[in-house]
């Protein structure tokens, strides 16, 4: 991540030297096999305890 220094009204910024698509899939890898499924309708959302 890069810090830009904004004009007196926005102030600082950041961003992604590699891209937006970085934070995905950086996060993507983190998570077990199987857990993103692309193509795929989501019809719920449901948050489950830590096993």
């Amino acid at each position: 991540m890069q810090r830009l220094e904004g004009n007196p009204i926005d102030g600082h910024s950041n961003r992604f030297t590699s891209g937006t698509a970085a934070l995905t899939n950086t996060l993507a890898a983190a998570l077990p096999s199987g857990t993103v499924q692309l193509v795929t309708l989501v019809t719920a959302i449901r948050a489950t305890p830590p096993a």
